[in-house]
């Protein structure tokens, strides 16, 4: 299953610049009951980014059922880089 959000309208992802992306995985229970979380601190911790879409991905087997996120962001030319975050375990 593959979900699309766009925050601002089709035709606005015409005109954003795309120059960050930002992917957010996990595959097990406890990790993605905490991914909200960490997308929230990540975004907080770097104000600079605007998200321009999320692409939400979902997918399993027997044993494993996968969930990724991937933010397409704009990480603004003078913003410095934005901070690397390790998911938490």
């Amino acid at each position: 299953m593959t979900a699309t959000a766009n925050n601002s309208g089709a035709s606005s992802l015409a005109r954003s610049r795309i120059n960050l992306v930002k992917v957010f995985s996990a595959t097990t229970a406890r990790v993605r009951a905490v991914l909200g979380d960490q997308i929230m601190a990540w975004l907080a911790d770097n104000p600079a980014v605007r998200v321009i879409e999320a692409v939400v991905n979902a997918s399993s087997d027997r044993e494993y059922h996968c969930l990724s996120i991937v933010l397409l962001c704009d990480g603004g030319a003078s913003s410095p880089a934005p901070r690397r975050t390790r998911p938490r375990p």
